[in-house]
């Protein structure tokens, strides 16, 4: 979300008059991420056989107590959901769910790391 100020004119009683007023606004630069995440969430949810709360800063090993089997689920499950390969040296690098966001939008962009 951002706080953005709105400005304009108002007529009133013959006479203008400037107003301001302020709106939070959703931030569309987020949306994208906001998407993976939630798609994410799914993905661990169908893995782990439980629902789970993940974060930008949720750590895939520790915080989600998975082991390296369940990790290699977990990421042909999100390679299969996205279409994607993963390289083992890239995910070798996913140490939290952002680095795995910006993973995925990275490969789904076809941007190199």
């Amino acid at each position: 979300m951002a706080l953005t100020l709105w400005s304009g004119v108002r007529g009133l009683s013959g006479g203008m008059r400037p107003i301001r007023q302020l709106a939070l606004v959703e931030d569309k630069a987020d949306a994208p991420e906001k998407v993976v995440l939630a798609d994410i969430s799914s993905i661990f949810e169908q893995v782990l056989g439980h629902p789970v709360r993940i974060n930008d800063d949720t750590d895939i090993v520790e915080d989600l107590g998975m082991d390296s089997l369940g990790v290699m689920n977990f990421v042909m499950a999100i390679e299969d959901f996205y279409d994607i390969s993963i390289p083992l040296d890239r995910i070798a690098q996913i140490q939290t769910v952002s680095d795995l966001i910006h993973a995925v939008e990275d490969l789904r962009s076809g941007t190199p790391e």
